[in-house]
C-alpha cells in the first residue's frame, strides 16, 4: 500500500467520505449477551405466533416503538461515550503536555453555554 492510500484510510477521511457507520459495525461477542438475546428473541417470536387480530397489531406497534427507543438510546450512549473519550484524551494530553490553555478554553466554553441559557 502506498503512503497515499494509507493516508486515505485515515479514520477522519473515511468519516468525511461517509464510510464510517458506528451503529452498523458494533459486534457484540459476549456469550452472556448472546444467551440473553437468544432467550429474548425466542420468547418474543413465540408471543408473536400466539397473538391474533388486534392483539398482534398492538404488539407489533409496541415492538416498533421499542426498536425506535432502543435506537435513540444507542445513539445517546454512543454520543456520551464519544464525549467522555474526548474528555479523557484532553485530560491526559493536558497532564502529559502541560497544555494549560485547555483549562481556559473549557472555562470559556462553559461561560458561553451559560450565556445561551439566559436568553
Amino acid at each position: 500500500m502506498s503512503n497515499k492510500n494509507a493516508f486515505r484510510d485515515n479514520i477522519l477521511h473515511r468519516l468525511f467520505d461517509g464510510k464510517v457507520y458506528p451503529a452498523e459495525n458494533v459486534a457484540v461477542d459476549s456469550p452472556k449477551f448472546k444467551t440473553r438475546h437468544s432467550k429474548y428473541s425466542d420468547a418474543k417470536e413465540a408471543l408473536y405466533k400466539s397473538l391474533k387480530g388486534k392483539d398482534l397489531e398492538d404488539f407489533t406497534k409496541l415492538d416498533i416503538l421499542e426498536q425506535r427507543a432502543v435506537s435513540v438510546y444507542g445513539s445517546e450512549c454512543f454520543a456520551y461515550g464519544f464525549k467522555l473519550a474526548v474528555r479523557l484524551l484532553l485530560e491526559s494530553m493536558r497532564e502529559e503536555s502541560g497544555l494549560e490553555w485547555l483549562d481556559n478554553y473549557s472555562a470559556e466554553a462553559e461561560d458561553e453555554e451559560g450565556e445561551d441559557e439566559e436568553d
